[in-house]
This record gives structure tokens, C-alpha cells and sequence, in this order.
């Protein structure tokens, strides 16, 4: 906006008002409008209407004669109202991210909650603060008119935390970028469960080394936190994934072994080792999950909340074992294991007696959509379909019916000739595969 000095801009115009702005003209403050005669040297309504000039002389008179308009006729234009930052600006939305939006992906919300993000931090980083605004956005929107927060603003924010995250990793801010890391992560994840979720997990591997590795954090309990979400070391944090160390622990061995196992069935002369998956399924079995006791001081909220965690971690012991029995004990040549439905529907039964108003119920998705795969039953299809739908509104994550197209492939393989052969690993394998034909840069598939 081309800027003219106050000085020049009286000068040139005497009716500009500096307490309304330059967007406004009215007459001076020691004019009333009976001295608007003095004020503009013509006596007041001269020239005031149309029908003041002869028709005949309109045209002349326009272009020769001055037209002046009584005051009391005018609208005054204001200066539009501008906040001092954009702190103030999008305070409604940085206001709900810290009360809702960054709680929702957790079990509960904690002390060391490694989603929300200090105002101060905020402000020391403009790419922060534009991850966090494209997470609000995209929730906003989903709960509210998309009028109010169209998903161009998502996009927006999203690009422009992108664009200034490479700048600042540029400048080795190693660590303290690890807010912004995690936000973008859960910005995408937010829409969408397909991504190379591998790459921003590789790049918070080198924030971490950058800052000087574990020794650096190992008293930051938020730090902690987010390491567990996004490079999957898991100390006790329930809280965050759903599911207790031992269970958590072995899930991470297994999927290290699952790799090893692939690459040895594909080839010929090469036979996995299956000693160590026997001990952790041995571990997995014989775990005790301590069924708590009646309580009489226990609230009936207390002991809800109680049931919820114990009935979660049970889906997840049953995830475990119907994961290991798919990728590591079934051979893909034979029928499916009966025992696979069995686990299956002890799943169902779990999840089912989570109360669906507790946060607890949506961490049980992994394990219920590896039951999901492991079902026939009509019945039990459908509550899993109204599960996904369920948590996709309340959390406002896409991941849920991500996860539904994903289950509804594989069911539809399995209603197929050749259905014994179909489950999730296949049908993985091939949408990889199609990406590769295209070129395109394989995708990792995050469900919880």
C-alpha cells in the first residue's frame, strides 16, 4: 500500500479526520452543521440535489460547476480494526487446540503431554504456530460451518509451517523443533492414514541427534513423550498409546522379526528361526493383567474409568497374538487358523465393553482392526464399521475411515474365490505395489 506522508496528505486534503482514519472524510471538528455555509463558503443545500441544475445543463454543470454533499449525508468509512499480532488474531483457535484438539489423539490428557505447546514457544517459532493453527483449522472446520475454516486455510497454514520448518531446521535449532515435527506429523496423520510416515520419523531421528541424543532429553518428560509417539520407544505411557509397556515392547520386537521373516520366505533355501517369536508369545500368554478388585472407595466414575483400561489392554494382549499367529505361524498356502476368529471375537467382546463416551475405546483400534480381518460374521462386520464411523466424528481423524476402506478390501477378498488366501498383508502388498508402478515413493499406514 503506497503511503502518503501525514504532512503532504493535510496538505492536500484539510478535511481528512486523524481519529477516524484516512478512509474517511468529514468536516472539521469545530464545524457544525448549521456553519457548514462558513465552512464550505456556499450556503448549504445550493447545489444539493439533481434537480438544483436544469436538465438541460446537467452535463455542464458537472464537469464545471462543484458539487458539495451535506455533511449529514455521509457515511463514514473506518479504519478496518487490525490485531497487534496473529497471536491475536487466531487466539479462538490456538485456545482450542491447547483446551481439545491436542488431547484427543491421546488416551487423556497428562502433565507431559507431548502435543501441546507452550505460548512462548509458540511465539518463538512462526512454523509452530502455523502447524498448530492447521490443525485447529481442519477440526473447526469438522465440528463448525466449513465456511468459517474452508479447508484452503488448512492448506495455507499446513505449506506455510512446511516452508518455515526447512528454514528453521537450516538453522540447527535441533531440539526445540521437535514441537513443530510432531504437530506437522499429527496435522497429517490428522487427515489422512496413508503417508511416508517413515520420513518424518527419520527426521526427528536427526533433531534428536542433533540436540546431543538421549543424554540431552533424558530428564525432559515431554520430550520422552514424544519420542514414544513418533520413533515408537515406548517406556510406561499408557496414556499416550493405550497399551502398557508389556505388551508395547514386544509389539516392537515382533515387527523387527516380521521384517526378518518376510525376506527369509522369499527365499528359497532360507528358513526363519522361530525361537525367539515363541518366547514372546510365551510372555504374551502368561502376562497377568491384574483384574482390579471391588473397591468401596472407588467413585463409580474411578471405577468406569478402571474397567475401560483393563478391558483396552486385553484387546491389545489379543491384537498381539492374532498378529503373531498371521505373519508368523500361518502358512499362506493352507487355510486360515481356526484360533484366528477365537481372538478375533474376544477382541470384539473387549472393545465392546469400553464405554464408547470414554477416549480409552478409540485406542483399541490397531487391535480391532486386526480382529476386523479375522471375521466372517455379518453382526460383527457392521459394529465394526460403526466403530470406525463413530470415532471418525468424535475425533475428527480420517485414519478411522482410512482403516474402513482398508477392512472393506479385505472382506471383500475374502468373500472371493481364493478367500482363505486374503488378509491385510495382501492387501497392503498390493496397493504398494501399485504405487511403484506409478513411480511413486512407497506409503506407510498409521492407525493409531
Amino acid at each position: 500500500m503506497l503511503r502518503i506522508p501525514e504532512d503532504s496528505m493535510h496538505a492536500r486534503n484539510p478535511i481528512l479526520n486523524d481519529d477516524i482514519g484516512p478512509f474517511a472524510i468529514t468536516p472539521p471538528i469545530d464545524c457544525s452543521f448549521e456553519s457548514f455555509d462558513r465552512w464550505s463558503g456556499i450556503p448549504t443545500g445550493t447545489v444539493d440535489t439533481a434537480d438544483a441544475i436544469p436538465s438541460s445543463d446537467v452535463d455542464n454543470a458537472t464537469s464545471s460547476t462543484p458539487m458539495f454533499i451535506d455533511p449529514r449525508h455521509l457515511i463514514v468509512l473506518t479504519s478496518p480494526i487490525l490485531h497487534q499480532d496473529l497471536f491475536g488474531k487466531f487466539e479462538p483457535l490456538l485456545r482450542m487446540y491447547d483446551q481439545e484438539f491436542c488431547i484427543t489423539p491421546l488416551s487423556g490428557d497428562i502433565p507431559s503431554n507431548p502435543l501441546r505447546c507452550r505460548l512462548e514457544t509458540c511465539r518463538a517459532s512462526r512454523s509452530l504456530l502455523h502447524a498448530i493453527l492447521a490443525v485447529s483449522c481442519y477440526h473447526a472446520g469438522r465440528q463448525g460451518s466449513k465456511d468459517d475454516y474452508p479447508i484452503t486455510d488448512v492448506a495455507d497454514h499446513q505449506n506455510t509451517a512446511v516452508e518455515l520448518y526447512r528454514k528453521e531446521q537450516n538453522m540447527s535449532y535441533g531440539v526445540q523443533l521437535l514441537d513443530t515435527t510432531i504437530v506437522l506429523f499429527l496435522c497429517r496423520a490428522t487427515q489422512c492414514a496413508f503417508n511416508n510416515w517413515a520420513t518424518h520419523i527419520y527426521e526427528a531421528g536427526k533433531l534428536l541427534k542433533l540436540s546431543g541424543g538421549p543424554g540431552a532429553w533424558l530428564n525432559n518428560r515431554k520430550v520422552q513423550a514424544q519420542v514414544v509417539l513418533l520413533l515408537c520407544i515406548y517406556w510406561s505411557f499408557f496414556d499416550l498409546v493405550g497399551c502398557p509397556r508389556e505388551l508395547i515392547v514386544p509389539l516392537m520386537q515382533l515387527a523387527n522379526l516380521a521384517e526378518e521373516n518376510e525376506k527369509a520366505l522369499s527365499m528359497r533355501w532360507t528358513r526363519f528361526d522361530l525361537t525367539l517369536v515363541d518366547e514372546i508369545q510365551n510372555s504374551i500368554t502368561n502376562w497377568k493383567n491384574s483384574n482390579p478388585d471391588i473397591d468401596e472407595d472407588l467413585s463409580e466414575e474411578a471405577m468406569h474409568q478402571q474397567r475401560d483400561r483393563w478391558h483396552c489392554t486385553e484387546a491389545w494382549r489379543y491384537g498381539l497374538l492374532i498378529y503373531i499367529t498371521r505373519v508368523f505361524r500361518w502358512n499362506r498356502e493352507t487355510s486360515v487358523p481356526k484360533k484366528l476368529a477365537t481372538y478375533a471375537r474376544f477382541i470384539l467382546e473387549h472393545v465392546q465393553c469400553c464405554r464408547r463416551t470414554s477416549i480409552v475405546q478409540k485406542q483399541a483400534f490397531l487391535p480391532l482392526f486386526f480382529a476386523g480381518c479375522e471375521t466372517k460374521d455379518g453382526f460383527s462386520r457392521q459394529s465394526i464399521r460403526d466403530y470406525c464411523q463413530y470415532w471418525d466424528i468424535a475425533s475428527g481423524y480420517n485414519l478411522f475411515s482410512s482403516a474402513a476402506s482398508l477392512l472393506e478390501e479385505v472382506w471383500m477378498g475374502q468373500d472371493g474365490l481364493h478367500g482363505d488366501r486374503a488378509w491385510w498383508g495382501s492387501v497392503i502388498d498390493k496397493r504398494q505395489e501399485l504405487r511403484s508402478s506409478f513411480g511413486e515413493a512407497p506409503m506407510q499406514f498409521c492407525f493409531g
